[in-house]
């Protein structure tokens, strides 16, 4: 696997309302598939001398497009990851590398979602995929991975239907503010309010275990 290096850059992390943990993809069914690649030493950014599997998604039955892989994130792609939640003006908060995965093609890294961490949850957020690669099943690849990852009950924010019919077929019901637990209520407050006064179009949505 060829990574490229990306210059660090600090972006001032600022803050939004209402924030939008989503994208929209088109709907895919998924299936497994297994591959290996070059495993990390994620607190230096080194290969080790050796290979690891990770369960990877094959979505339709086709695999990834050519030159592409799914992979989790580095520190050298926090540069990338940011431009690509900031640029589709998603939830700017907990920005951490080591919470993502990124789908890297051609040495670029084209795809980003995360899970971030609560105290009694962990959120699906920051799912973006470049517009250039949009179309291919990456959206609906990463967020069927991220499921497999998740150590905890697992919630998500969207804002629109057309996000609530991309969620639903992989398996995310949605719930009332009232279910959410308190770390998330706490977290989606805003939401909320803007949901009854403005009527904002926010669906909250879980998860359910042994979906």
């Amino acid at each position: 696997m060829n990574l490229g290096t990306q210059p660090r850059m600090k972006i001032p992390v600022t803050c939004y309302l209402l924030p939008v943990a989503c994208c929209l993809l088109p709907i895919f069914k998924l299936e497994g598939k297994r591959v290996s690649f070059r495993a990390f030493d994620f607190s230096a950014s080194n290969f080790l001398n050796q290979d690891i599997n990770l369960t990877m998604i094959n979505c339709c039955d086709l695999p990834l497009p050519e030159g592409c892989i799914l992979r989790p994130a580095i520190a050298n792609d926090l540069w990338s990851i940011r431009r690509l939640v900031f640029g589709a003006k998603l939830d700017p908060t907990q920005i951490r590398w080591q919470q993502f995965w990124v789908i890297e093609c051609v040495g670029k890294v084209v795809a980003c979602a995360q899970l971030r961490n609560f105290a009694d949850a962990q959120e699906l957020g920051s799912l973006v995929v470049f517009p250039a690669w949009r179309g291919r099943g990456l959206g609906s690849l990463l967020t069927k991975h991220l499921v497999s990852q998740a150590t905890q009950p697992l919630y998500l924010e969207c804002l629109g239907k057309g996000l609530v019919n991309f969620y639903r077929p992989l398996g995310f019901v949605p719930i009332n503010f009232t279910q959410l637990p308190r770390s998330l209520q706490n977290k989606f407050r805003l939401s909320q309010l803007g949901k009854l006064i403005i009527r904002l179009p926010v669906t909250f949505m879980h998860y359910p275990p042994n979906t």
